[in-house]
């Protein structure tokens, strides 16, 4: 099979250095161009991140969209929020498939993404034609999309861990989540509060109450269950690098079993290579799933209280390998290719 050419911008992120590694032992991709901001321009992407040293001599460029459309069949943008409703336009006039990390195009609601991002949607003509990148619940959509709205890493933890429950109408319209991350998903920008010496030993809630992931979720679980959802979500940051536990509470309809659930989600997501449902009395923990893109879901119900705890890599399942999964599937190759 012919390869692919890709660009990465923001490769010298977190999301950037993952997802070259990802390419490097990719059979269909090439990847064309690395792009980053101007503190990079012209060095090498292997004195940024060394564990690439002699794997790859690629240099780091500006994010110039009219001149990387020009060599590129898709771009991966892994930069921060507000920069991809500006370039998308450019590379998707130009034939390129755009998978964005970033939240630009995952809330419909023009609104609600000013007031929790703090900045306009500037392109609102594109929020109907972005392809929301969950393949477990969106494939045959995500096989057709030009741009592709990669989720964030907390709600792929919760919307997946609630789907089988929404989608088959057991379950309440609201949620509690508790959900702990590592550090690395503040990006490598230095902010006092994710410093090691600040987050050793401890775990602290944050943002509670207007976290930017929590109307994307509700938005998507909305979705799902086919009326308002509303989510209460506790983000905690936990002293290691990576990984999302997410722990959600939810009622049930009417009673269950722990044995039934387990037997629901596995019939749901039968067949999805990259989830990984658990047998009763086990639950899924972070050291079994980082440095992979599989999610890990446990289950625990008496009666009509129900715990779901998933657990992702959120470098990886909740960012550049769910990246890569979806592009996998948008240009029709093994949906593993890079992953595994």
């Amino acid at each position: 099979m012919k390869k692919i050419r890709v660009s990465i911008i923001g490769a010298t992120g977190y999301g950037g250095r993952e997802t070259i590694k990802m390419f490097l032992r990719h059979p269909n991709v090439e990847i064309s161009k690395v792009a980053a901001d101007d503190t990079f321009i012209g060095t090498r992407i292997s004195d940024t991140f060394q564990d690439l040293r002699g794997m790859t001599d690629l240099i780091c460029e500006k994010s110039d969209a009219e001149a990387l459309a020009k060599s590129c069949d898709a771009v991966m943008m892994g930069i921060p929020h507000g920069f991809a409703m500006q370039l998308a336009p450019i590379f998707l006039k130009q034939g390129v498939k755009v998978i964005d990390y970033s939240a630009d195009f995952r809330i419909q609601d023009t609104k609600v993404f000013e007031a929790f991002y703090g900045m306009p949607q500037k392109a609102p003509d594109l929020l109907k034609k972005a392809v929301y990148g969950l393949p477990e619940l969106y494939r045959d959509k995500v096989k057709k999309a030009d741009l592709l709205s990669n989720p964030g890493c907390f709600p792929t933890s919760v919307i997946l861990g609630l789907a089988p429950l929404l989608k088959n109408n057991l379950a309440e319209p609201r949620a509690l989540s508790v959900s702990i991350t590592g550090t690395s998903g503040g990006g490598r920008k230095a902010m006092l509060g994710f410093l090691q010496a600040e987050t050793e030993g401890t775990v602290r809630p944050y943002r509670i109450g207007k976290h930017q992931h929590t109307p994307e979720m509700e938005q998507e679980l909305a979705l799902l269950c086919g009326k308002p959802f509303k989510l209460q979500f506790v983000p905690q940051l936990g002293c290691f690098s990576r990984g999302i536990l997410s722990t959600l509470n939810i009622k049930l309809n009417s009673p269950s079993s722990t044995e039934a659930l387990v037997d629901l989600y596995k019939k749901f997501y039968k067949g999805e290579r990259f989830v990984r449902v658990y047998e009763k009395g086990q639950v899924p923990e972070l050291k079994s799933v980082i440095n992979t893109n599989f999610i890990d879901i446990g289950l625990f119900c008496e009666g009509t209280d129900c715990l779901v705890f998933s657990a992702i890599d959120n470098l990886w399942k909740g960012q550049a390998g769910q990246a890569v999964q979806n592009l996998n599937i948008m240009f029709g190759f093994d949906e593993s290719a890079g992953l595994l």
